[in-house]
């Protein structure tokens, strides 16, 4: 019984790393890239410094945006 569960395991996770790399090697997903555009200094008091950090971030990957997302 243990052997044949180990069995199907072992077929699954064969059959999910090929799917993975079959859509990797088509260019169905990919490996998301980011970095960095443009760093400025912001106001600076005694208090504190900021720093203003454009960031750019590309996801090949389907059905997973972020859609216009921004952080202040």
């Amino acid at each position: 019984m243990r052997k044949k569960v180990a069995q199907i395991f072992l077929v699954c996770c064969v059959g999910i790393a090929a799917t993975l790399g079959g859509l990797f090697a088509v260019g169905v997903i990919g490996v998301p890239d980011a970095g960095l555009e443009d760093n400025a200094w912001g106001d600076v008091s005694d208090d504190k410094i900021e720093v203003i950090t454009a960031v750019w971030i590309d996801n090949p990957n389907p059905a997973i945006s972020l859609g216009g997302t921004s952080v202040e």
